[in-house]
């Protein structure tokens, strides 16, 4: 079985293996803020309210994200994204070691690093194609899947190249199957 290209791209294993890092930080992260709610209050209740606040960056922030990721510099996006949510760990881990964390500081802090992870992951995802040498067309547009989990032939996404689908040359050259 041959090993897919970009698996073969050294500039795709430094992102990969940044990608894994970065998501353990996140996960462990938020394990942790859930943990801290809880020791100290001892309320699921309260421990919910972690959730809230990443539901709510969430559903307000998703959709503005991708748009900022379609429309930013992506390695830079990425950049600030990563850093604020350093930033936001740094903060309330200097507030816990000075004995002064609240719950609210805990759910402010989720908030912000779910802002910032909306921002983060569809920047992360458009990038995945500059990993990839182009493709004569014909293969390129088959209608496989995407990073944004459609492709071409699947009526949206427009393949994940700005709304375009690639033309003879691999160019855009017309509009995909719908708009965004």
């Amino acid at each position: 079985m041959a090993i897919p290209e970009v698996l073969r791209n050294r500039d795709f294993d430094l992102y990969w293996g940044g990608v894994v890092f970065s998501q353990i930080g996140t996960r462990g992260a938020v394990a942790a803020n859930l943990y801290q709610v809880y020791q100290l209050t001892g309320s699921t209740a309260q421990v919910g309210l972690v959730g809230l606040a990443q539901a709510v960056a969430l559903l307000v922030l998703s959709p503005v994200g991708g748009i900022y990721a379609d429309r930013l510099d992506r390695r830079r996006l990425l950049q600030v994204t990563q850093g604020v949510a350093l930033l936001v760990s740094a903060a309330l881990a200097a507030i816990t070691l000075a004995g002064a964390a609240t719950v609210w500081s805990v759910v402010v802090s989720s908030l912000l690093a779910t802002a910032a992870a909306t921002f983060d992951q569809p920047a992360r995802q458009a990038q995945i194609p500059a990993f990839v040498a182009p493709r004569p067309a014909g293969v390129a547009g088959g209608g496989g899947a995407t990073p944004r989990g459609g492709g071409p032939g699947c009526g949206f996404g427009g393949g994940g190249r700005g709304g375009r689908r690639p033309g003879p040359a691999g160019r855009g050259a017309g509009p995909a199957t719908t708009r965004r």
